[in-house]
């Protein structure tokens, strides 16, 4: 039975000066269409929205643990996840209006982008979940990965397979025939 996907709209002119704050236990369907990862469990999230001018700040944390897929032998591991991040939301007609070329400061690059109206919260916690996964994923740093030739995870031992492998990658320049 598939659980029902989380869905939470908050409208600009509902956060009130003093902020808003959510608490979620759970957040299903968080990670639903991304086949790199899935959840081991719930998916722990708080956010805090704070208006300032017609930009929102955005502040928060994010507690899950996942399985995600070893780049190199392919097999499920788990992956604890702790992240607390903080950020400007800016509607899109202020980024419309910028055409001067301007110089960012380091806390101008944690920004994003919103419509102006309103926030969708799924989109999120789900753009933080996915921009903290590690881009090569390695369940051990020295994972051995796939025998090329079979197969066979060389995590387990050395495989069966007759492949010969060659000294170095330029070695099979050596069978080149040039013409005279």
């Amino acid at each position: 039975m598939k659980k029902e996907r989380f869905k939470e709209t908050v409208f600009f002119e509902d956060i009130p000066d003093t902020g808003l704050e959510f608490y979620y236990a759970d957040l299903p369907g968080l990670l639903d269409e991304i086949s790199e990862c899935s959840p081991n469990g719930a998916i722990e999230a708080h956010l805090r929205l704070t208006r300032r001018g017609k930009n929102i700040w955005a502040e928060g944390t994010i507690e899950c643990e996942l399985s995600l897929n070893c780049h190199r032998c392919l097999e499920p591991y788990p992956y604890p996840l702790s992240l607390r991040y903080a950020y400007l939301l800016i509607p899109r007609e202020v980024k419309c209006h910028m055409k001067e070329e301007i110089s960012l400061k380091p806390e101008d690059l944690d920004v994003a982008f919103f419509d102006g109206v309103r926030l969708e919260l799924f989109d999120v916690f789900r753009e933080q979940v996915l921009l903290s996964l590690p881009v090569k994923q390695l369940c051990k740093e020295d994972c051995k990965g796939l025998c090329p030739s079979c197969g066979f995870d060389l995590n387990k031992g050395d495989c069966a397979c007759s492949m010969v492998r060659p000294d170095n990658p330029f070695s099979v320049l050596r069978k080149l025939k040039f013409a005279s």
